[in-house]
Parts: C-alpha cells; sequence; structure tokens
C-alpha cells in the first residue's frame, strides 16, 4: 500500500539520524509543493504510532508545528486504510500517485545524520529535567532579547542583548559550580539550526561565532540549509537564543543602510551585504568571548578554581561528540569580504550589539 510505505520510509528516515524539521527543511529545497504537503501530512499520520509519554518534547514540538501548518489547509490527506491521496495540486488518481511516489524518492535517496536524541517511542533525551534552564530566567532572556529585536536603537538593543547574555551565562555556569541536577553527570547533546539564504556562509559564520563563545561547536551542512550545534544542554539553549536574536538586529541594520551601488552605476549590494554579515560575525564573536571570559573569571571568584578544569573537561567532551559525530568533516576558510564599506559598517554595528558589563546593562534586565 503506497500510503503505508511512505508513513514506513518517514520512520526509517528517524533512524538515519533526521527529525521532523529537518525533513521539512530539506523538502521545501528539493521537491515541489505538493511533494512538501504530502510529506508534511505522512509525518502527521507516522506521529500518532506513539504514546505522547514516550516522545521527546523537542521532537513533539517539532511534529506539532508541522500539523498546525498542514491541518488548517485541509489541501492534503492520507487515508492510509484505502491508500487514497488527495492533493491540491492533483485531480485524479494518477496525478496523486506520482506526487506520492516522487515524495517516496525523496525519502529513499536522504543520507545518515548524527543522531541528536532518542527516537520516537523512547522518551525524553533530557530524562526527567525536560528544561535545563530555569523557567524564570528563560522569560527574563527572552523578553530581553524581544525588547532588542524591537527598539529603533542600537545602543538600547546592545544593553538589551547584553543582560541577557549575562544572565544565561552565570546560570548555566553557577549550575555546574554547584552541580545541580546532576548537571555533571550530563553528556553533550546537538541540535540543528536553520542557516538559510541569501548570505548563508556569513550566517552560518556568526552562529558558529556564537557557539564557540557558549562553549558549543558548529558544523554547518550547505547542502541541507542548517547548522549542527553540540554542547551542554544550558550552552545550547543560549546558543539558539542568542543567534536567532542576533541575526535580527544584524539584518535590520544591514537592510536599513539600504542599496549599494558602484560609482558607474552597478549594484553591489550583495557583497556590501555579505561583507556586512561577515564582519559583523567577527567582531561579535570576538566581544562574546570577552565576555564568557569575564563571566568564567567571575564564577571562579565565587566558586574557587576548580571550576576550571570543569569547565575544561566540558569543552573536550564537546569536541569529542562533535568528531564522532562528523568523523570526516572538512575545514574551509571562509570567503573573503570585498566590500570595504559593508565591512566597516558591520564591525560599528557588531560594536553596538556587542555586550557590555553587567554594572552597566543592569537597569535593561528590571
Amino acid at each position: 500500500m503506497l500510503a503505508a510505505e511512505l508513513v514506513a520510509l518517514i520512520a526509517a528516515a528517524w533512524t538515519y539520524g533526521w527529525q521532523p524539521s529537518d525533513l521539512i527543511r530539506v523538502a521545501a529545497r528539493r521537491c515541489s509543493g505538493p511533494e512538501r504537503q504530502v510529506l508534511a501530512a505522512a509525518i502527521a499520520v507516522e506521529s500518532r504510532a506513539y504514546a505522547p509519554a514516550s516522545v521527546d518534547p523537542t521532537w513533539a514540538d517539532q511534529v506539532r508545528g508541522i500539523v498546525d501548518e498542514v491541518a488548517p489547509t485541509g489541501s492534503t490527506a492520507i487515508d492510509l486504510e484505502g491508500a487514497a491521496w488527495v492533493t491540491s495540486h492533483g485531480s485524479g488518481s494518477r496525478d496523486s500517485i506520482r506526487v506520492a511516489l516522487s515524495t517516496a524518492g525523496f525519502l529513499a535517496t536522504l543520507p545518515r545524520l548524527p543522531i541528536l536524541c532518542r527516537l520516537p517511542g523512547h522518551g525524553s533525551s533530557r530524562g526527567s529535567a525536560a528544561h535545563h534552564v530555569d523557567e524564570g530566567v528563560l522569560r527574563r532572556v527572552r523578553g530581553l532579547l524581544a525588547k532588542a529585536e524591537a527598539t529603533p536603537f542600537e545602543e538600547e538593543a546592545a544593553a538589551f542583548t547584553a543582560k541577557a547574555q549575562d544572565l544565561m551565562s552565570r546560570h548555566a555556569i553557577d549550575r555546574v559550580a554547584l552541580a545541580e541536577d546532576g548537571v555533571r553527570d550530563e553528556v553533550p547533546g546537538g541540535v540543528r539550526l536553520g542557516v538559510d539564504d541569501p548570505y548563508a556562509e556569513s550566517k552560518a559564520m556568526l552562529l558558529a561565532e556564537v557557539a564557540d563563545a557558549n562553549r558549543c561547536r558548529a558544523v554547518w551542512s550547505k547542502e541541507f540549509g542548517f547548522s549542527t550545534v553540540f554542547g551542554f544542554a544550558d550552552d545550547l539553549d543560549s546558543v539558539e537564543l542568542l543567534y536567532t536574536s542576533l541575526l535580527v538586529q544584524a539584518t535590520t541594520s544591514m537592510t536599513a543602510h539600504g542599496r549599494r551601488s558602484t560609482a558607474a552605476g552597478r549594484s553591489r549590494t550583495r557583497s556590501f551585504r555579505k561583507s556586512f554579515l561577515l564582519s559583523f560575525a567577527t567582531r561579535i564573536g570576538h566581544r562574546l568571548r570577552d565576555a564568557s571570559d569575564a563571566a568564567v573569571g567571575e564564577a571562579v571568584g565565587r566558586h574557587g578554581r576548580s571550576l576550571l578544569p570543569v569547565l575544561a573537561d566540558r569543552r573536550a567532551s564537546v569536541s569529542d561528540a562533535l568528531e564522532a559525530a562528523f568523523p570526516n568533516m572538512t575545514f574551509v576558510r571562509p570567503s573573503n569580504a570585498t566590500d570595504a564599506e559593508g565591512w566597516a559598517a558591520g564591525r560599528a554595528a557588531a560594536d553596538l550589539a556587542a555586550l557590555w558589563g553587567a554594572d552597566e546593562v543592569g537597569q535593561a534586565g528590571r
């Protein structure tokens, strides 16, 4: 039965390391609209096989998002009993079968990826602690970053971003120092974050810089449109929140400069924006690492120098996890910036978005 076979291919994709959002993201790059609709509906059907308590919360959130996208449209339906496929782009069974076969072909050619969390049916990857970061801290951080993205004043955005980084860093390091909730018994995990065009290379570099500053490592998979970030749970939360916010801030500042052209009237907007983002990523990486080092120094003052080898061991564990997952990865130098004005503007924007000392931004978190 074609419908059941497609659902079985989706279940097999999970064992190859793919997650629901990964399939949708790559399908958006490689498949037609009807194929993406069928894929989303089949993911929704496959998810019915598992008891809710046996599914990792992150996985369940991904499926829920996909279902929310598909269900309201009514454009795609799967009848597992009758093997009937209905798509908004197919008026007859021949079109429906063609779409289903094409979708199956897409699934059958997927390569293996590192498995980043427990497969559905096997419980949560985080055990009893569904959220490592205190919910109160997360609410404050999200609120600060939302203000940073909303304000038209870059100095205010810098202050809000700084306080968010300060809260996350202090919380993560203190929990390691105090060994709360078995934190020292954790092993590194991983998440995949979308890295979209345009300027995907520059965005991937920004993510790598944010990851490194937060004791994580990132690997960009250009052909799939995402980066895989390895780290410990608290640090991964920090990376995702900060990268998302900094990308919004960088893009807002970049587009505010408008279009650029040469003296001869030829457009250089693309080279300007690429150079802007490369410069922003480089500069913000330096600033974030300085802030992280300062947070570690303060934590050592509170908890003692015995904290340093613990943090060093955790960094080494993250590197080991990355190398085990990607044993054949290659290091590629990023493209050079070619627009001097764009580079200077990106550096200036990064300086404004950079992290200041906690005393300077204390009012921002109140």
